[in-house]
Order: structure tokens, then sequence, then C-alpha cells
């Protein structure tokens, strides 16, 4: 039987979070495509898996290509250090959002900033 998967709820301006190793990891022990595994969400409510739909919409929202994309385009210098994927929506215009961290960008939005999800 396959795990379920871990699932967090964010706050209307919060952020859900998962390390680029956690986002890894499933997609290569199942031998997932890149394009096809990532993180997805409905109702604020985010977890790691396949391209789907969810009563006809499309749950995800960010691949692992895209992160990998982002990482190497923007961040060529990080190489394997620890990376952080950090999505939520805008509060104000409830856009949709992401971005990368680093390991000491993540430790100071923890300490200064982090509205932490709720894992269901």
């Amino acid at each position: 039987m396959k795990k379920r998967p871990e699932i967090q709820y964010v706050d209307p301006g919060g952020m859900a979070y998962y390390s680029l190793d956690c986002l890894k990891r499933p997609a290569k022990k199942e031998g997932a495509d890149w394009d096809v595994w990532g993180v997805c969400e409905e109702n604020r409510y985010f977890w790691l898996g396949y391209r789907g739909l969810l009563r006809g919409k499309e749950v995800m929202r960010v691949s692992l290509l895209e992160v990998m994309d982002r990482k190497e385009e923007e961040y060529p210098d990080w190489g394997d250090e620890e990376i952080y994927l950090m999505m939520g929506f805008d509060p104000k215009s409830g856009v949709f959002t992401w971005y990368l961290l680093d390991k000491d960008e993540f430790k100071h939005w923890q300490q200064h900033f982090a509205q932490q999800p709720v894992i269901l």
C-alpha cells in the first residue's frame, strides 16, 4: 500500500513549503517524469503528486521540471545545497506565487515571517 501524501493547509497569505530533496525523492523512487510530478493544490491544501484533475480542475501548481529550470536559470551557483520551494497565494490579489530559498534564506523566513502550515 502506498503511503498517504503529506498534506499542508495554508491560510490566505501563508506559505506552504517543501525542500527540493523532499520533492525530488518520491519522483526518483517512482520513476516519475519531472514534468508530471510536483506540488498539487486544491482549496489551499498542498501535496506532492502527479499532474491530474480533481473535479475537472488541474491540480498541479508547480512541476519538478519548472522548479529545476528556475533553479538552473536564476540560481546556477546554488549547486546541490539545501533548497526550499515556497508557495502560496497573495492575500490581496489571490494570485498563486512560488519561489526558491536557500538554507540561510529559509531559516531567516522561519524566524521572522513564518506562518506555519497545518500538516494533516
